[in-house]
């Protein structure tokens, strides 16, 4: 693991809220603000397997934007 596995933990709890913004009920199809909030808990997420699979922070904020 690298220096940065520590922010995995960081990564997946901020994921879990904007989740949680996200699945909150709407009446029927889901408005712009709950579709970004799944993206940004898509893309936190996603940096948080890549760090505990022994990626970089410095590593995703180049590659994953």
């Amino acid at each position: 693991m690298t220096d940065d596995a520590h922010l995995a933990g960081t990564f997946i709890e901020n994921a879990a809220g904007f989740l949680k913004g996200a699945s909150h009920p709407s009446l029927g199809v889901p408005n712009d603000g709950q579709l970004q909030a799944a993206s940004i808990a898509l893309e936190l997420s996603t940096k948080a397997a890549i760090l505990h699979a022994g990626g970089s922070d410095d590593r995703n904020r180049r590659e994953l934007r």
